[in-house]
């Protein structure tokens, strides 16, 4: 499930609907503990209106107001000033963006959240919203459209699990994923050989929504992805778990298969006295070769990554 939003948060009331010059103000609290504005009586709840605040606005201009984006439409909505606390008149912190974004339901009783997400700022395609699946996953025609096997930038084979047990697949890193103004750079994803649905090219799971609040609006069919603050324990927006695992799992790739290699190498040279077959010997040495350089193209460019963002040599394990 998508975590709940904080009740800390301030109704963007105010903000999109300031008058350009000074005023009355009429604040309350809801029963669920969220704040709200009003420049006039009217537009408070009777039920909420023995308990309100009363105050004067300064003139302030007045605040684009956010809008749904449905597909590759960025709400690029930048932090909209509050304008301070009404009751001590102490600044507050600018609001961090947060972008809306349009989803649709299908698969029946599945209900899926499918939203419109683009990929390295080339091709746009639906994919469903998967907070149990790590990773983001594509399908192969999805892959072969982006052009990821044309280049030299690592694609590995390896075998991924699910309800269905295993099946082939294609380990990649994909440059930018955006789903609205929401974007996240260097996501490792994994190619699905198999067909994934006649709906969606692919699932979005936790490696991009961990990067954001989220939460989800059933009653306009609309999710909502709330940039969180900047911090030194999260270099290019991600953890420190985020961080070791991925160079765990890259370095995985790239040692065993490394090993693997080094064997095959070390069996073609021993005398074989007809255990091992030499057609089937030479492929697979040729096959631990290739999947090994892959595997230090993936690792290599993890390391990159890390670097420009000032990863701890610690995370890098």
């Amino acid at each position: 499930m998508f975590p709940a939003p904080r009740s800390s948060l301030i109704c963007l009331v105010l903000a999109l609907a300031t008058p350009a010059v000074a005023g009355d103000y009429y604040k309350w609290v809801d029963a669920s503990g969220s704040i709200h504005f009003s420049d006039s009586l009217e537009g408070v709840p009777p039920q909420y209106r023995s308990q309100i605040q009363a105050g004067a606005m300064d003139p302030a201009p007045a605040a684009p107001a956010a809008t749904p984006s449905d597909g590759a439409s960025a709400d690029d909505a930048s932090p909209v000033p509050t304008g301070g606390d009404a009751a001590t008149g102490a600044p507050t912190p600018p609001a961090l963006p947060r972008y809306e974004v349009k989803y649709h339901e299908y698969e029946g009783r599945a209900r899926r959240i499918l939203v419109q997400a683009r990929f390295n700022d080339r091709i746009t395609a639906p994919m469903a919203l998967d907070t149990g699946s790590p990773d983001t996953v594509i399908s192969l025609a999805l892959a072969q459209r982006l052009g990821l096997f044309d280049g030299d930038e690592g694609k590995l084979f390896v075998t991924t699990g699910g309800i269905g047990g295993a099946a082939p697949a294609i380990r990649i890193v994909l440059d930018k994923v955006a789903i609205g103004g929401a974007v996240n750079n260097f996501v490792p994803a994994t190619v699905i050989v198999s067909p994934i649905s006649g709906e969606f090219d692919g699932l979005i799971g936790m490696g991009f929504v961990s990067s954001y609040q989220v939460n989800i609006d059933p009653t306009r069919s609309v999710i909502v992805f709330q940039e969180l603050p900047a911090s030194d324990d999260a270099p290019g927006g991600r953890s420190e778990q985020w961080w070791r695992n991925t160079f765990k799992d890259f370095a995985l790739y790239k040692n065993g298969w490394r090993r693997y290699r080094d064997e095959r190498r070390r069996e073609s040279r021993a005398p074989s006295g007809g255990l091992y077959d030499p057609v089937r010997l030479k492929y697979e040495q040729a096959f631990a070769e290739a999947q090994y350089r892959e595997a230090e193209k993936l690792y290599d460019k993890l390391k990159r990554y890390a670097i420009e963002h000032y990863v701890p040599m610690a995370w890098r394990q």
